[in-house]
């Protein structure tokens, strides 16, 4: 049986972004923890408890808030891995931008083969 997270059971969650409409609930400490933007955001901003994030997919930002969560990306393709590199940039998620190198450096090894 899967574990289920803290975040995805909706337990004490302090805040929700909403990317294209979509929300999503998470913990300010989990975000601020991973994230420079995030860290930064929640020191001038404590009170907003919806925030609309505009720079990124929902699709890259429901990758990017998993990661926060478990340290996994689950991502196929080029395409999908392109967009969830340009808003770990975005949001400087710094770990996530290393998994995906460690990812490419990967993909390139095995294509040499």
């Amino acid at each position: 049986m899967a574990e289920v997270t803290q975040q995805e059971q909706d337990c004490f969650t302090g805040i929700t972004l909403i990317v294209d409409g979509h929300h999503f609930k998470a913990h300010k400490a989990v975000l601020a923890a991973c994230s420079n933007f995030f860290y930064k955001f929640f020191q001038e901003f404590t009170q907003k408890p919806l925030v609309e994030i505009e720079c990124v997919s929902k699709m890259a930002l429901r990758h990017l808030i998993e990661f926060t969560y478990t340290a996994k990306l689950m991502i196929q393709g080029e395409e999908e891995a392109n967009e969830v590199w340009k808003a770990a940039e975005s949001l400087q998620i710094l770990e996530a931008i290393k998994t995906l190198e460690v990812r490419n450096k990967t993909l390139l090894l095995y294509r040499k083969k």
